[in-house]
């Protein structure tokens, strides 16, 4: 696990355990946060990797999302139920389709994975259908991933309470 972390991610991990809470200088570094969130959740910590998709949707606010950065999180083995790809790939789509914009991808997205391309592919055409409909009727325009419910992304163990909340 630790040869395919930058040193970066593992710095954001001692960080975490030993303080219980990020590295402030990795605060504003995507990449770093994403290694970060998929380090934590092979070590199954649960709150550390809320904390840290908390500042990943921070930075994404600023930066975006994009096909090099989706790349990261997919060839880990991620299905699309993880809460990280579902992250990534919503705020892709909300991103293309609110901006109007065919080329945010930002990188090679040939080397997706199929059920990725779908993924994405299918957000897109969902969201571009309502956001279509919102402009010609009363429906309501698409939310941004960014202003869903902070817990959203979250995983959380069974019971468990999330601290956003």
């Amino acid at each position: 696990m630790l040869e395919d972390m930058s040193p970066d991610a593992f710095r954001n991990l001692v960080h975490w355990f030993y303080r219980d809470y990020l590295d402030p200088n990795t605060y504003h570094d995507r990449d770093t946060l994403v290694e970060t969130w998929i380090a934590a959740d092979r070590l199954l910590m649960t709150v550390c990797k809320n904390r840290v998709m908390d500042k990943l949707r921070e930075v994404c606010q600023i930066v975006g999302v994009n096909a090099k950065i989706i790349k990261v999180a997919e060839p880990l083995g991620y299905s699309a139920e993880s809460s990280l790809l579902m992250y990534l790939t919503d705020q892709l789509a909300f991103d293309c389709v609110e901006l109007d914009h065919e080329d945010l991808t930002d990188g090679d997205v040939s080397q997706w994975t199929p059920q990725t391309h779908l993924l994405v592919t299918t957000k897109i055409t969902a969201l571009a259908r309502r956001w279509r409909r919102s402009q010609t009727s009363n429906q309501p325009a698409p939310t941004d991933p960014l202003g869903s419910e902070l817990c959203y992304y979250h995983d959380h163990i069974e019971s468990e309470d999330c601290y956003a909340k």
